[in-house]
């Protein structure tokens, strides 16, 4: 039975903001109507993000990051076979700001499966997705509900908690988010929190009033962000100690990754884009280091490469067994990458008969690569260890060498970077990496593979 004094609502606090996409966002629907994974649209054909997507998101931020379980089931409810307890945050779905956008707000991108091996591409593995586009600013709503009987200040802290996660780029939503995709913020001058303390005898009937007549299109805030923080820090965080490496690249030649032309009279395809920015994508990244990892794995332990080197990738790289249905998150997130200070040049080919030496009919095509230019690969290694570390710096040397070529028409000189520099932060400190760190993490990647030698004789 409820005991009705401990269920009264003392607070209710109403938390409206502008969410911006940093980088470009898959919400599936599940349907394939225009592309092979479709966006979720609403009525009115705009895409958006279902709060059920954001709460699960949110949940699973919070789970990571706070050491008390009951904070988190008190503040997002929880149900098993001997109680249940409802949901304290209420969260609505997250509707575009801006529908006249719409047009600019979608996006399609193309993708392919490759083959692990030869890295070319596998048979009917091409595909299409819809993207929601970087940029794209969305409201978000909450709404809290306190109780008597609940820890007020440590709920308050919680939210405190989601709302800087938020703010800070630290919550990212929809699919692919190890590869960039998802990444977004809250606009901190956009935020608007509404507290109605009913405790308060002086304000009692005017917070009524407010709620009564509560409308989401008028709220004015009364509560300023850094009041949700707990002064006496009841919620003990546990926030992530990932390692990140950073790498600046210049561009010598040429790149294209590419995105096909629909519009008559340019070329047949181009460099991808975001907005009018060249980018490279997290997923063109991922394919060529974890192919180029396991390359190397194979070299230095040719004896293991069907298993115990294709453990080390799996188990970094994340997998997805077919047959089993077993799957495994990748543990490295790889940033989309800007390409800066690039010129665009409209080439013209045609493919050669390779018996008669010459042109073959109707195979004459056009495309628009990208010269010349500056970016940043950005990696981040959730629990790294060091010779996975190690296997990573081996993998950069060689694409600052240019061994390791990026993208597309690689076999005629395309996607090759140089550079110098790795930069790596771990517990918030940032260095440059030395020879002697560069030993370090070798020797531990030396030492890992000989462990691993001896243990498969």
């Amino acid at each position: 039975m409820l005991n009705n004094k401990e269920d009264k609502i003392l607070e209710r606090i109403y938390i409206k903001a502008t969410y911006q996409l940093t980088s470009p966002c898959i919400i599936g629907s599940g349907e394939d109507n225009i592309t092979d994974i479709d966006i979720t649209r609403d009525a009115a054909n705009n895409p958006f993000i279902p709060g059920t997507s954001l709460t699960g998101v949110l949940r699973n931020y919070l789970k990571k990051v706070i050491k008390n379980d009951n904070n988190l089931s008190n503040l997002f409810g929880f149900s098993n076979k001997h109680e249940r307890l409802q949901s304290k945050l209420f969260i609505s779905d997250v509707r575009i700001e801006k529908s006249e956008h719409l047009t600019n707000s979608i996006i399609i991108r193309d993708g392919v499966k490759l083959n692990e091996n030869t890295k070319t591409a596998m048979d009917k593995s091409k595909y299409d997705f819809e993207l929601i586009e970087a940029g794209t600013t969305f409201t978000m709503k909450f709404e809290v509900v306190l109780r008597k009987k609940d820890n007020r200040e440590a709920l308050k802290h919680c939210l405190y908690i989601l709302m800087m996660g938020l703010i800070n780029e630290k919550i990212r939503i929809g699919a692919k988010t190890n590869r960039g995709y998802g990444r977004g913020k809250v606009l901190e001058d956009s935020v608007k929190i509404l507290e109605l303390d009913f405790t308060r005898s002086d304000k009692v009937d005017e917070y009524f009033s407010l709620w009564l007549n509560f409308d989401w299109s008028n709220i004015t805030g009364n509560y300023p962000l850094e009041s949700l923080k707990s002064k006496n820090m009841v919620v003990e965080t546990n926030f992530s100690t990932n390692t990140k490496l950073t790498v600046s690249l210049n561009l010598p030649y040429s790149l294209i990754i590419r995105t096909y032309n629909k519009n008559p009279g340019g070329t047949d395809y181009s460099h991808i884009k975001t907005g009018k920015k060249n980018v490279i994508p997290g997923t063109s990244w991922a394919g060529g280091i974890r192919h180029h990892s396991k390359k190397i794995l194979d070299i230095l332990l040719p004896d293991t490469k069907d298993t115990t080197n294709s453990e080390v990738i799996k188990d970094l790289f994340g997998y997805l067994e077919k047959e089993t249905k077993e799957t495994k998150s990748s543990r490295i997130i790889i940033e989309e990458s800007t390409v800066e200070d690039t010129s665009e040049l409209d080439n013209t080919r045609v493919k050669i008969d390779r018996f008669t030496g010459g042109a073959v009919n109707s195979a004459l095509f056009s495309a628009t690569p990208i010269y010349n230019g500056t970016t940043q690969l950005k990696i981040e290694i959730e629990e790294a260890k060091e010779y996975e570390i190690g296997l990573l710096l081996l993998v950069i040397k060689d694409l600052q060498q240019g061994f390791l070529p990026i993208g597309g028409e690689t076999s005629i000189g395309r996607g090759i970077f140089e550079g110098e520099k790795i930069q790596l932060e771990y517990n918030n400190k940032n260095i440059t990496v030395t020879v002697e760190m560069e030993n370090k993490y070798l020797k531990a990647l030396f030492d890992e593979l000989i462990k691993q030698k001896e243990g498969n004789k």
